[in-house]
């Protein structure tokens, strides 16, 4: 468990590519979707794959307690091992006797950027169509183990509606867009 969260905290290469993936991944409603989709089943496939490991990923980094079946999923490789050197009971004790406090946990997502508002909304953008139940859990769980995302929600809210409220003026003062000025 330290090395997986080792890994997100200190790889910065890492932590690129998951956010890379959440802002360039093509969204369910673009064409570029459906281009892969008919170009090349090979490549649809690949990225359907790769979309649900960076989707299982996340979901990893919004949980600080595993489950059996979960640990069972991600330590497979351990879990084989184990079972020829140690009792899988024993591997579980000590996996169990090692889970990050909730507190504890709350602070390393807020303190390291492990997930932010924007984050959240491009995973809504992404899985919300095929998992929001799933990611309805991880966000209950990321809000409730670190209440500063309610204010960062609440400000982004009072930022988006400012946008909107800008938007409104040019929609009514410019009937044409060609006749929006140049910012």
């Amino acid at each position: 468990m330290y090395r997986f969260w080792s890994q997100i905290i200190y790889d910065k290469s890492l932590q690129a590519s998951l956010i890379s993936f959440l802002q360039e991944a093509p969204r369910f409603y673009s064409e570029e979707k459906e281009i892969l989709k008919t170009s090349s089943p090979n490549a649809w496939n690949i990225f359907k794959e790769i979309q649900n490991l960076m989707f299982l990923i996340f979901v990893r980094l919004a949980t600080h307690k595993e489950s059996k079946v979960l640990l069972i999923y991600l330590f497979t490789p351990v879990l084989i091992y184990s079972l020829l050197t140690v009792s899988c009971f024993l591997l579980y004790d000590f996996l169990k006797e090692n889970f990050i406090s909730p507190e504890v946990f709350g602070q390393l997502l807020y303190d390291n950027f492990i997930f932010d508002i924007p984050k959240m909304m491009d995973l809504c953008v992404l899985f919300g169509p095929t998992n929001s139940v799933l990611l309805g859990k991880m966000f209950m769980n990321i809000f409730t183990h670190q209440p500063k995302y309610k204010f960062d929600l609440e400000e982004t809210a009072k930022g988006l509606d400012q946008v909107c409220i800008v938007w409104n003026f040019f929609i009514c003062c410019f009937e044409n867009v060609s006749q929006i000025p140049p910012f």
